[in-house]
């Protein structure tokens, strides 16, 4: 929320702020790929991508899956795709994986703002890296709490599928209390 035109309150009830560079934020919009978030989410992206255009910032939108990070382009412009960081398989459930190449291309980019749902656990590396205090410390992380895995399957009166969902749980709850 803006507190005034040269600062961001990162927490709506504290009064720490970032002040505002003069030629606007960089913004990230981060969302899982098109299997995970749904329509709802994307109408919101799209809300807060008109918005802070309109506010004169610069926005980025990436989509992250176990594949890497695909960077979308402006229109008419191709996308670009951030290869896997590691030539190695990684090992875990595909939450992590995401979580993982995310963490590495935030360690490549500056982003004043990444804003993401915490359903999938994506910044889950790069929330906990920057809490350890190894990276990102200039990097604000808005969280969306929308569509939680086992609040999910609360709500459709499902059981955890597996191993997988207690993980995504977990990553999803250390995201939420990370985030700023």
């Amino acid at each position: 929320a803006l507190t005034d035109r040269n600062a961001i309150r990162l927490d709506f009830g504290s009064t720490r702020t970032m002040p505002l560079p003069p030629s606007g934020l960089r913004l990230c919009l981060l969302q899982p790929d098109a299997s995970v978030s749904g329509e709802a989410h994307a109408s919101l992206v799209a809300t807060l991508h008109r918005i802070a255009v309109q506010e004169g910032h610069h926005v980025i939108h990436a989509a992250a899956s176990e594949a890497g990070i695909r960077i979308r382009a402006a229109d008419g412009e191709a996308d670009t795709t951030f290869p896997e960081p590691l030539p190695q398989r990684l090992v875990g459930p595909d939450a992590a994986h995401a979580a993982y190449h995310v963490l590495e291309w935030l360690r490549l980019e500056r982003f004043d703002i990444v804003c993401a749902p915490a359903c999938a656990g994506l910044l889950f590396y790069a929330v906990s890296t920057r809490h350890q205090g190894f990276a990102l410390r200039d990097t604000a992380f808005c969280t969306i709490a929308d569509g939680l895995t086992l609040l999910s399957r609360h709500l459709s009166q499902e059981m955890p599928r597996g191993m997988d969902d207690l993980v995504r749980d977990e990553m999803e709850r250390r995201v939420l209390a990370l985030s700023d």
